[in-house]
């Protein structure tokens, strides 16, 4: 419900809510124009609602992809990972790789933490694929699985 109210009112409606359910979402500490929206923008390109621009549309979602991410970084630094307390969290791989918005908003709360990105690639013909062309790398650590019928 959050992430819906922000993609159709904007961030400022969430600073509307109640203490009382504003505890459950967080908003982006600033947003991300840069690789991040651009891969965003590249992949859900041709989207669109009757009446809206493509851009417009994008923007919306972006905004609520945000949210999301904003929120689980905000749950993270609450647990308030250190040297004997460890957070682990597990996401879709665009919230992630290539230093998708999670890792930004991480970032952003906690400056000095120590941030692992584990991704799990089928191979690495597709994983170099999808890389191609971008600044950072796809993640600290790659996995690449076995597909079950290729083995």
């Amino acid at each position: 419900r959050y992430v819906r109210l922000a993609r159709r009112d904007g961030f400022a409606s969430l600073d509307k809510l109640p203490a009382s359910r504003r505890q459950f979402v967080d908003r982006p500490r600033s947003s991300d124009d840069g690789a991040y929206w651009q891969r965003f923008r590249n992949l859900m390109s041709g989207m669109h609602d009757e009446g809206e621009s493509d851009e417009d549309v994008l923007r919306s979602v972006f905004r609520a992809q945000e949210v999301w991410d904003a929120t689980m970084a905000a749950s993270i630094a609450g647990a308030a990972p250190g040297r004997n307390r460890k957070a682990l969290l597990l996401v879709g791989q665009f919230h992630a790789d290539f230093e998708g918005g999670i890792v930004v908003q991480l970032r952003r709360r906690l400056p000095n933490a120590d941030v692992i990105v584990v991704s799990l690639q089928p191979d690495r013909a597709a994983a170099d694929e999808e890389g191609e062309g971008e600044s950072v790398p796809r993640a600290d650590v790659i996995v690449y699985t076995i597909e079950p019928d290729a083995r």
